[in-house]
């Protein structure tokens, strides 16, 4: 007798999501991929990040900072920087120095440093120090963008350093990419309620796996 497997359909993983489309995203599937659906994504950037001139945004009077140190010069960011918002807030004030935490667009830490040393994180600069030191809870906004177009997505890999190292959705239906073009998709970017038993983790470890859910966890995408 001949035994039939039945594939994993378009969105069977899918247990809820939020109302309307704000959980979905269309997507740009990069070259050279056999994607399955379920499959859990990373973002790819093709070019180099665009940074912002950082804004304050701190714990000061109408939102402005207390302290009044600058950057030395334009942040900059390292290969496959996560694009949206970048947080900077001082923790630990200090007398003509201050330690500060960097948080990633999705929320999570990148890292510590000191006003008046060289960070060297996701993203890169020197924070001065000011006339006026800064206080605890100032900070600033510093936003990562990259031109349309130069984002796609593929099989999340956490040996890359192009971006795709990081979860960044789940692939709603099965796509298969030659080595010339692109296809469009779509995507579970934020915001849902998945179905763990239904997705797909390509090649990746235990231990793996589990950074990936932490990282789908902190877009709102919670497996059951």
């Amino acid at each position: 007798m001949t035994i039939l497997t039945e594939r994993i359909y378009g969105g069977e993983f899918l247990i809820s999501e939020a109302p309307r489309t704000r959980s979905r995203e269309s997507i740009v599937v990069a070259i050279s991929q056999t994607l399955k659906a379920g499959s859990v994504l990373g973002q790819k950037a093709l070019g180099a990040a665009t940074v912002a001139a950082p804004v304050a945004a701190g714990g000061g009077v109408a939102f402005a900072n207390t302290g009044n140190g600058t950057f030395a010069a334009t942040p900059t960011a390292d290969a496959g920087a996560p694009a949206g918002t970048y947080r900077l807030v001082i923790i630990e004030p200090a007398a003509n120095l201050g330690t500060f935490a960097l948080y990633k667009p999705d929320g999570s830490l990148d890292g510590q440093g000191v006003v008046g040393t060289a960070y060297n994180g996701t993203l890169n600069f020197t924070l001065n120090d000011g006339g006026t030191d800064f206080i605890a809870g100032d900070g600033f906004s510093i936003g990562v963008s990259y031109a349309v177009g130069s984002l796609q997505y593929v099989s999340v890999n956490p040996a890359a350093t192009d971006g795709s190292q990081v979860a960044a959705g789940i692939l709603w239906d099965a796509i298969t990419t030659d080595g010339v073009s692109t296809k469009k998709g779509m995507a579970i970017v934020r915001d849902a309620e998945v179905d763990g038993a239904l997705l797909d983790y390509a090649a990746l470890s235990a231990p793996q796996i589990t950074q990936a859910k932490l990282e789908l966890a902190a877009l709102g995408i919670v497996i059951r």
